[in-house]
């Protein structure tokens, strides 16, 4: 429904869309562009891939090629312009650490005052760790709302978790995992 409204907009089909199957939401069902688009304009378009990410490190695109390949087996992997950190791993003990690893990740940014430090976690998990106090050194974002934002440095909480709390959920993760413009840290919290 959503195409046909776009469609019926543009009467002459003549139209620019930018889009990323990788990060669609849970309610996409298109898995590609031809797929998308030829129910209204069949075979009347033209496709231009993007080659060139210009928000993320060529270190975190290498971190999360597997799960592209998972979610979007026809898209091909972007390069990018800028290097940096390799993405790093934490496993957290379930007794509130968490806000630990997320003001060491804070304090590697002292360098540079003003960088923002996202959180990303599973949707039901803002509220555990907004008490755990991690909203004083970071924003906390639920996974389903990280579409769109960028962050210079992002910790992701419980990649499983987030797989696993919509239907989308690799989508969700392939997102969380690529908002960093310069550093990653995923946190597995071990269960209690």
């Amino acid at each position: 429904m959503q195409w046909r409204m776009i469609v019926r907009r543009c009467p002459s089909r003549a139209m620019t869309l930018v889009g990323d199957f990788a990060q669609a939401g849970p309610v996409a069902t298109a898995r590609d562009w031809k797929e998308a688009l030829s129910p209204h304009v069949g075979p009347r378009f033209k496709l231009h891939s993007l080659t060139v990410s210009y928000r993320t490190t060529q270190e975190i695109l290498e971190s999360v090629r597997d799960l592209l390949t998972r979610i979007a087996p026809d898209q091909n992997p972007t390069r990018s312009l800028r290097s940096g950190e390799r993405p790093r791993t934490v496993t957290a003990p379930p007794d509130g650490s968490v806000t630990a690893v997320v003001r060491e990740v804070r304090a590697q940014s002292t360098a540079h005052p003003g960088e923002l430090l996202g959180v990303i976690c599973a949707d039901g998990r803002v509220s555990e760790l907004t008490a755990q106090g991690i909203a004083h050194y970071a924003r906390v974002v639920p996974a389903s709302e990280a579409r769109g934002l960028e962050f210079d440095g992002v910790v992701v909480m419980n990649p499983e978790e987030i797989i696993t709390a919509r239907p989308a959920g690799e989508r969700d993760l392939y997102v969380a995992l690529t908002r960093a413009t310069k550093r990653l840290c995923t946190v597995t919290v071990q269960p209690a």
